[in-house]
């Protein structure tokens, strides 16, 4: 499964097409325009990721799930989340330990309990938050159906434009 890369407050998991590298001949010798089609192909692929991701996604504000964008830069599929947005992605990616919170901006922190009843106090232990994983889990189901789906569009492309190189 992909990995997790983290830059400022946005989360993100790119996925390449498993050995381009070792690869890199055979998607050099494709035509343009065989390019061309799983370069779209890929952008149809982004959207239904970032549709279905943001469907996982848990929604307080919407903030997060507003967050999330799935991009493609060339044959490079990228799935993030995170941003001056919902600063706190990697917090609902990975979680956090338990940690003092601290009234910074007012004189004390308010909450309404489980009771209904209004708290205050400057100073609260919290208790930490469970990993949620939806930009992992979401490539980790999607990754097969991309992979096939690329499969398909070369298959395609080349069956509509002739030879592969």
């Amino acid at each position: 499964m992909p990995q997790p890369t983290r830059r400022g407050s946005v989360l993100s998991v790119e996925l390449t097409f498993e050995g381009f590298q070792e690869n890199a001949d055979f998607f050099n010798a494709l035509p343009e325009k065989v390019l061309d089609r799983v370069r779209e192909k890929l952008q149809i692929i982004a959207l239904e990721i970032e549709e279905y991701t943001k469907s996982t996604a848990p929604v307080r504000s919407g903030a997060y799930r507003d967050s999330i964008q799935c991009t493609v830069d060339d044959l490079t599929l990228m799935l993030s989340a995170g941003c001056t947005l919902a600063p706190y992605a990697l917090i609902i990616e990975e979680g956090s330990g338990p940690h003092i919170i601290e009234a910074r901006n007012a004189k004390a922190l308010h909450w309404i309990d489980e009771a209904g009843v209004d708290r205050f106090a400057k100073r609260v232990m919290h208790p930490g938050t469970q990993a949620q994983y939806i930009i992992q889990n979401a490539m980790a189901v999607k990754t097969e159906y991309i992979y096939q789906s690329m499969d398909e569009a070369i298959d395609e492309a080349t069956e509509e434009g002739g030879e592969t190189g």
